[in-house]
């Protein structure tokens, strides 16, 4: 598999001044971040009008939040914002998983350069399952790492997953089963 140097570019870039910024968010980081971003769109919009990457028709600006970007594409084009080795499978998975896309219409991904999720699986998916090489990427920062276990579904890497249970659904019936419960202790006295 080649280098994908979109999104996984900007992703890379963005944790390593991250890395950089360990203080707590203050007015000043968040400041510091925006200018990351602003900067980031200018080398996406550069990278899209020179890079072979893209179709021709991809190179046009693309509407965002209803304005025309040059660090967006089009959005009939959008499935170009994801590396071409692992586009048509990630977009089977996403679609079987019933994930949705950050930004995205019509179960494609955003078609904004700098979106993060995307960035996240261009640069993450080609591991799912290669656990020995997913090990690797992630030793230097977890250096205890011994064994790669899978996540779900035999993969080793998964998108939006929040794990066997649904907390935020177990919590819902529990609240209303406390409610439930409490209502019937108060009608039997």
């Amino acid at each position: 598999m080649g280098f994908q140097p979109t999104a996984s570019l900007a992703c890379a870039r963005f944790a390593a001044a991250e890395a950089r910024a360990v203080s707590p968010l203050t007015a000043d980081r968040m400041n510091r971040m925006g200018e990351f971003l602003e900067s980031e769109k200018l080398h996406q919009a550069e990278f899209k009008a020179s890079s072979p990457y893209f179709s021709n028709a991809a190179r046009a600006d693309g509407v965002y939040k209803g304005k025309p970007r040059p660090f967006c594409l089009p959005i009939e084009y959008a499935a170009e914002n994801l590396f071409l080795e692992i586009r048509q499978a990630v977009l089977a998975y996403f679609a079987s998983q019933g994930i949705k896309w950050h930004d995205g219409q019509n179960g494609q991904p955003s078609n904004h350069l700098c979106d993060s999720q995307v960035c996240c699986v261009n640069f993450l998916f080609a591991f799912s399952d290669k656990p020995d090489a997913l090990a690797s990427v992630l030793r230097p920062v977890f250096p205890d790492i011994r064994t790669m276990l899978p996540v779900e579904n035999g993969q080793y890497v998964a998108f939006e997953w929040i794990g066997e249970e649904n907390f935020a659904t177990v919590q819902k019936i529990r609240s209303s089963l406390a409610e439930w419960h409490i209502g019937s202790l108060g009608s039997e006295s």
